[in-house]
């Protein structure tokens, strides 16, 4: 099962997702998260990042 949750910054897309995930015993894929990681490993902010 995928289920996607989006919406703009700060609208409780991770919370939703990490309680979602929870109840229902899946696991959880934030690419936030993701996005942020690669680019600090880049030395880029995401907004450099995001222009690649």
């Amino acid at each position: 099962m995928r289920i996607t949750i989006s919406g703009p910054p700060g609208s409780g897309k991770t919370t939703a997702c990490k309680t979602l995930s929870e109840k229902l015993g899946l696991e959880a894929v934030v690419f936030g998260k993701i996005f942020r990681q690669m680019a600090a490993e880049r030395n880029m902010s995401l907004v450099e990042f995001g222009e690649l």
